[in-house]
């Protein structure tokens, strides 16, 4: 009967010594599943967080791309007002131009008509002496 408890007390012995490794096997399963979980959880926020630095980025991106096409049409708009700004002055320099060629002439006509009248009055003083 001593080797009865004895094979027995050893017999469960080894039989707690299984469930305790069973039980710590099953503590390391279920720790190893919840770290799992969080990794996976983890690893999804990451994603979409990932998802939406690209879409800014893109959104970005895209912005940039409209500001310069915007700069581009500014800079075009202003080459032409300045175009025609110059096309302008030249057209006031040429009205000027020929504002003052058409007031010289008058000047000149002006001139000529006094000194014919300053003629005539010299021949009529000339003769009234």
């Amino acid at each position: 009967m001593k080797e009865f408890s004895t094979e027995f007390n050893a017999s469960w012995g080894d039989l707690k010594s299984d469930e305790a490794i069973y039980l710590t096997n099953k503590q390391i399963k279920s720790s190893f599943i919840s770290l799992l979980s969080d990794l996976v959880s983890k690893h999804n926020k990451l994603n979409e967080e990932l998802k939406l630095v690209s879409q800014q980025n893109d959104l970005q991106d895209q912005t940039i791309a409209n500001l310069k096409l915007i700069l581009e049409k500014k800079q075009n708009e202003q080459k032409l007002n300045e175009e025609k700004l110059a096309k302008i002055r030249e057209e006031n320099n040429k009205h000027d131009a020929t504002k003052v060629s058409n007031y010289e002439k008058k000047i000149v006509q002006k001139a000529k008509l006094l000194g014919e009248e300053e003629a005539k009055f010299q021949c009529y003083k000339t003769l009234l002496q």
